[in-house]
């Protein structure tokens, strides 16, 4: 803190620092704190078995690299203007995700949607989809994730892709696309082959040639699956029923839903590129 905050009181496991005048910036200070440097250094540190604290005399002991006041402050506004992108960009990508859910909610509903007012049907989810068959040995374990590679790993992790890996052994390779549900997360993922599978909860699904893929993996991020914990959710998923167009209305659909998803879907890359930027900038910057 660099003044007083009338009116504002700190709670529990909070404590107040202020940086000494003339000698460091307050911004760059802050910034000096949340580098991995420092959070490594508090880990040591700390107290606690199963709850971990500090005590702001325990942070007295963190070395901070102190350049010429000025220089702290041009570092603290490069640090602030990757910070306030960060923020928009989130922002951003928040309302894309409230618009695409919004879009797809009203072209997904019968009775809302004016794209195709009539000719819906209501199937369940197993007259649609079926699993994918292949070789289980091929799938492969977390302590075998790579951070590089020419094929991209997908688990039911939200991150996409959640690895990679180099062998070809390991591949899944079909002519079509693949829906990848998460069965204890009850997440999906629309993926084309060559991919590998990881280990841990991982369904893929395909799409009967009835139906148009893109179309039926939009659907499937609407259903509302009830939660029982900890669990598997692939038996519960195929009894679910799902709303379907025609074909040639499926397609239409599918392509409006696929501009707001991709849409989406830049924006999350975005956030994540100038995240790992500014943590990049962060440490490089303050400890050269």
């Amino acid at each position: 803190m660099e003044e007083d905050l009338p009116g504002v009181l700190c709670g529990y496991h909070l404590g107040r620092a202020r940086p000494l005048p003339g000698r460091v910036d307050g911004a760059f200070l802050a910034a000096s704190l949340h580098t991995s440097r420092a959070r490594q250094h508090f880990a040591r540190i700390a107290n606690g078995v199963t709850r971990f604290g500090l005590t702001l005399g325990a942070t007295r002991g963190f070395p901070v690299p102190l350049p010429p006041m000025s220089e702290q402050r041009r570092i603290a506004t490069v640090l602030e203007s990757v910070d306030r992108t960060i923020t928009t960009t989130s922002a951003d990508l928040a309302t894309t995700s409230s618009l695409y859910d919004a879009v797809s909610s009203h072209l997904l509903t019968p009775n809302a949607s004016d794209i195709a007012p009539g000719g819906w049907r209501t199937l369940p989810v197993s007259s649609v989809i079926t699993p994918l068959r292949f070789d289980r040995a091929k799938q492969i374990p977390k302590h075998l994730y790579a951070s590089d590679g020419q094929w991209p790993v997908y688990d039911q992790s939200p991150a996409a892709p959640a690895a990679f890996t180099n062998d070809s052994d390991r591949l899944i390779s079909r002519s079509g696309p693949v829906i990848i549900f998460g069965d204890h997360t009850k997440t999906f993922r629309y993926v084309t082959p060559p991919f590998a599978l990881g280990a841990e909860g991982t369904k893929p699904l395909v799409v009967h040639p009835a139906f148009y893929p893109q179309f039926v993996f939009h659907a499937l991020r609407r259903l509302r699956i009830p939660g029982r914990g900890y669990n598997r959710y692939y038996s519960v998923l195929r009894d679910q029923r799902l709303l379907v167009p025609t074909r040639r209305v499926q397609e239409r659909v599918a392509r409006i839903l696929d501009a707001a998803l991709d849409a989406r879907s830049a924006l999350c890359t975005l956030t994540r590129r100038t995240d790992a930027l500014y943590r990049c900038l962060l440490n490089r910057i303050i400890f050269r």
